[in-house]
């Protein structure tokens, strides 16, 4: 009964949700693009002869998680078909991207049982994996209600995302105790999502797929490339950085350019929809800069590269020589400071990292990481920079603190095939 409650009023607020992608298309007109397919519409066709498992990925980080959660899955099980669902645009043109790997795609309806009815009589799912946080009450509802075996796969639960399910036991508790298998990323997150009621006897630590993510063979030939037409003006790259602590990394890097006048700052807005007011912004600080969308590379008297594409960030991380990981100066609990740890690069973040406590920890114990304030950035870079060794021992310490906890993707893949049998 309560549950559709909450779908009543879900109902009710959807003229607000639209009203909500129609305001963040001013920046982005994607958002106001393919409406249906968040009313439940099938987009595409699957093969009838296949076994379909449909990957629910929100966004970037979860979408590169999926990846490489099909590709090991594939390796074992070539004839099973993919249904990748992302909720925003740019998780979306990530997936539709993987030409090399063929998925179906399609973006994700609201949460209500009405909408999702079509897509189980359309696909058919023979399983359902959910990436990360996403617990949907009235997909696993009728996933339970339709048989269908669903799962949290790479699952992650922060102590300040466990208060806010808590808010709403009612709604929260069956969802999880609905799931057939959760496979946590750390000991932490098992007890958090089992507090939150899923069920032990479902419940496996299976370790991050984010440690298993590699660069493809393309990745490096394109990463050469890049390297090459920079020659050898140092790197400094800025990834994932939201609106607040744009100005940390920039006026930090102003400071360091006194000392480094011919150091690159790539920047990396978090967001597609923060790329023009970024460049808007280094107009304003009459910082000369280069965009990538425009195949630019920056020239003499250019300081800064903006990296206005997607699915690139990490090949740029590879050419640096220090790696600042956004999210972590303002309260939004970091991104993946994985991505140049394993490429050898020393990363430094802010003190938000709850959404990668435990990476953060160990890279931090092993002298890879540094985390640091706003007011003492400048001071930690500059250490950094102006220390070879000191640079190369916190890359290798990186790279093994990555090699030793890598596995996670197979041992998923192994626990959730076993839902197929």
């Amino acid at each position: 009964m309560l549950r559709l409650v909450y779908s009543f009023l879900h109902t009710l607020l959807l003229p607000v949700l639209f009203l909500r992608l129609w305001r963040r298309s001013a920046v982005n007109p994607d958002y106001r693009r393919r409406w249906r397919e968040r009313l439940g519409r099938p987009a595409v066709s699957p093969l009838r002869t296949q076994t379909l498992v449909w990957v629910h990925a929100v966004s970037v980080g979860e979408s590169m998680a999926a990846r490489s959660l099909i590709e090991t899955w594939r390796e074992s099980m070539p004839d099973v078909q993919f249904l990748v669902t992302t909720t925003t645009p740019t998780g979306s043109a990530l997936v539709r991207d993987w030409g090399e790997l063929p998925v179906l795609h399609q973006y994700m309806p609201f949460d209500l049982v009405s909408m999702y009815r079509s897509l189980f009589l359309h696909y058919r799912p023979a399983l359902i994996v959910l990436m990360e946080t996403e617990v949907w009450p009235n997909l696993i509802w009728l996933a339970n209600r339709t048989e269908t075996p669903i799962a949290l796969a790479n699952a992650r639960m922060s102590a300040r995302s466990v208060r806010g399910y808590q808010r709403f036991p009612w709604l929260s508790r069956p969802a999880f105790a609905g799931l057939s298998r959760v496979l946590a990323q750390s000991e932490g997150d098992s007890e958090r999502l089992q507090s939150l009621g899923a069920r032990s006897d479902r419940t496996a630590v299976t370790g991050s797929i984010k440690y298993d993510i590699r660069l493809t063979e393309d990745d490096l030939q394109a990463q050469a490339a890049l390297r090459q037409r920079i020659s050898d003006r140092p790197i400094m790259v800025a990834g994932s950085l939201h609106p607040g602590e744009e100005d940390v990394v920039l006026n930090a890097y102003r400071s360091l350019l006194m000392v480094y006048p011919r150091l690159i700052l790539v920047v990396a807005p978090r967001h597609q929809e923060r790329f023009e007011p970024m460049a808007e912004k280094l107009k304003g600080l009459n910082m000369a800069y280069a965009r990538r969308s425009l195949d630019q590379v920056p020239e003499s008297g250019q300081s800064v590269w903006l990296l206005d594409t997607l699915g690139e960030l990490k090949l740029f991380y590879g050419l640096a020589r220090v790696a600042l990981v956004g999210g972590s100066w303002v309260d939004r609990g970091s991104h993946n400071p994985l991505e140049p740890a394993m490429q050898g690069i020393p990363v430094v973040t802010g003190p938000s990292v709850f959404n990668f406590s435990e990476a953060v920890t160990l890279l931090r114990d092993a002298g890879a990481l540094k985390q640091t304030s706003a007011r003492d950035l400048y001071k930690v870079l500059l250490d950094w920079l102006g220390d070879d060794a000191a640079r190369q021992q916190a890359g290798e310490a990186g790279q093994a603190v990555v090699a030793a906890n890598q596995g996670a993707t197979r041992r998923q893949v192994e626990a959730l095939q076993s839902l197929l049998r």
